[in-house]
């Protein structure tokens, strides 16, 4: 789009019931639109065809190569793989959409589904040697995001690799800066990653970050030996697995029982107290319940961490904690995280430590074998390495 013209592009709500009319709508005159971003070198689709030239090196199309192209819209760069002999499933919300690619495309395997209600039953049980998701899994909010990325990987092959070409940068500061110069146009309903927060959701993954503009680029995330680690919200459907989670038998004294976290999510329900789900791939492994504490100093109250006695020592209580704290930095809530853990519960010091708590020197009367520790929302521990 030219400088003078305003954005043509339909704001969508990025809630988990998008509507598809927008993009019905689009379809039409969405690739003209994006060339014309292109050429102005603006947002939202600034170098977007070296994107697309990229991704096609990056992919090595060759004959009998499986894509899976999620977001597909009018099936402008899976048809350049189809034609290097790729065979090709897309998935789009869009009817008008998926009638653009199927012109371009007649023998891909497409379907309409929302992926924002997860991957559909076709691709149950299917592996790819490349997952494309371009310019698409910006309408969705955090959670969905890391949810939706994890299912992906789960859908790779063992070499396989999962490419996002969007806008996105590696840095909350660089995001602000595009946001900043493109403020005319910017689409503040939409939830664009960034590469350093992808990095923190599934730590020992191999993840590359490639810029071609101000505001965009492309992720590049191959699976590796440690597991993809999420949280998730409990639920009707998953319950039961996270009751029956586990703590080791000489824990007894320092954790409480699945049951019992989920009981005090309950009770204290009014200091928005939330119990998250640990999954590993599709694995419940853990649980984890905090609340907020109005008292003075005001904060958010982490109560307890139990990942199951079978997991336990492979990094998924770090991986877990650094994503809780990433959630409750965005919300912004409170400046700090603090908790109470028995002295003699070394294992769990340690991580706490690893992860970026401090001891506060703080020696609550009511629990004197127990030490306080804190970390700070506004610090940069939440960047230590795994």
């Amino acid at each position: 789009m030219s400088t003078n013209q305003k954005n043509t592009k339909p704001k969508l709500s990025q809630s988990k019931s998008m509507d598809a009319n927008g993009f019905d709508q689009w379809s039409a005159n969405y690739d003209v639109d994006v060339q014309e971003s292109d050429a102005d070198k603006r947002y939202p689709f600034a170098a977007y065809n070296q994107i697309m030239d990229r991704l096609v090196e990056l992919v090595q199309p060759a004959a009998g190569k499986a894509i899976l192209d999620v977001g597909i819209g009018t099936g402008k760069l899976s048809r350049r793989l189809a034609d290097g002999g790729c065979q090709i499933t897309g998935l789009d919300f869009s009817d008008s959409m998926l009638a653009e690619a199927r012109k371009l495309m007649p023998a891909a395997r497409l379907s309409q589904w929302d992926f924002s209600n997860g991957l559909p039953p076709v691709i149950e049980n299917q592996q790819y040697d490349v997952i494309l998701c371009n310019y698409a899994i910006h309408h969705l909010g955090d959670r969905e995001q890391q949810k939706l990325i994890a299912q992906l990987l789960m859908h790779l092959k063992s070499e396989g690799c999962l490419l996002i070409g969007d806008v996105m940068t590696e840095t909350e500061q660089e995001m602000a800066y595009a946001q900043k110069a493109d403020a005319d146009l910017w689409d503040e309903e939409e939830n664009y990653l960034l590469a350093a927060k992808v990095r923190q959701w599934f730590p020992g993954l191999l993840i590359e970050f490639e810029r071609f503009s101000y505001c965009s680029g492309i992720l590049s995330v191959k699976r590796s030996p440690k597991e993809i680690i999420s949280l998730r919200t409990i639920e009707e459907d998953n319950w039961l697995d996270i009751a029956r989670i586990e703590h080791a038998p000489d824990q007894g004294n320092f954790i409480s029982d699945a049951l019992e976290i989920l009981a005090r999510a309950y009770v204290y329900r009014a200091d928005r107290a939330l119990a998250l789900a640990v999954y590993a791939g599709e694995k419940a492994v853990g649980v984890l319940l905090v609340r907020d504490l109005d008292e003075e100093p005001a904060c958010y109250d982490l109560q307890e961490l139990l990942i199951d006695q079978h997991h336990q020592n492979k990094g998924y209580g770090q991986a877990a904690l650094h994503l809780l704290l990433q959630e409750l930095k965005a919300e912004g809530k409170y400046p700090r995280v603090d908790l109470c853990v028995e002295r003699k519960d070394l294992a769990a010091i340690h991580v706490y430590q690893k992860v970026g708590f401090v001891d506060t020197g703080y020696i609550d009367p009511g629990a004197p074998t127990s030490i306080n520790m804190s970390y700070s929302l506004s610090s940069d521990s939440s960047e230590e390495s795994l």
